[in-house]
């Protein structure tokens, strides 16, 4: 907490993505408490610095994010959700595919369907840019048990490429034991 609050004057887009992940890493107490505070300020940083951040970064942020949301310590705040999908979809184009499995991923595990502009906008080595893999990525976000996701899979598994192969295991992940 007195790192960000000392230095959030001079962080810049790389800090905010590496306090992010040092957050979630970190066994902490939720909302509550000077967790709590830090994620707040984390949130503003970031939308301070949305323009600035890059592939990496928002990658990295929102794949924290995730972290967080799923052990409970965060809620997704769906508005800042939606500025790095439209931030993602401007800088789609500097990608790599590493990066975008793992924002499509922590989009998959905060139990968010990624916009159609964001997968279309996607580089064609890691996601569509035509209107049939987006339909199919769409279809695998709306799975809602095991059945339906092993058709999508027996039916189009040779077209799967990077984002559907995320989406199928963010579904997988959350689907009851």
């Amino acid at each position: 907490l007195g790192l960000v609050q000392q230095h959030d004057q001079s962080f810049e887009a790389i800090h905010v993505s590496a306090a992010w992940g040092k957050v979630a890493k970190m066994p902490g107490a939720g909302q509550r408490g000077e967790e709590g505070v830090v994620l707040q300020l984390l949130q503003v940083l970031t939308r301070a610095k949305m323009q600035e951040l890059g592939a990496r970064e928002l990658a990295n942020v929102a794949f924290s994010m995730a972290m967080l949301n799923g052990s409970g310590r965060m809620v997704v705040d769906d508005e800042l959700v939606g500025e790095l999908q439209a931030r993602a979809t401007a800088t789609a184009g500097d990608f790599k595919l590493q990066e975008v499995e793992n924002l499509l991923q922590a989009f998959s595990t905060m139990g968010i369907t990624p916009e159609a502009g964001l997968v279309e906008a996607m580089p064609a080595r890691g996601g569509p840019r035509e209107g049939e893999g987006s339909t199919l990525t769409m279809e695998i976000t709306r799975c809602t048990d095991a059945r339906g996701l092993l058709g999508l899979v027996q039916q189009h598994g040779q077209s799967f490429n990077a984002i559907h192969v995320s989406a199928a295991w963010g579904k997988v992940a959350k689907m009851p034991g």
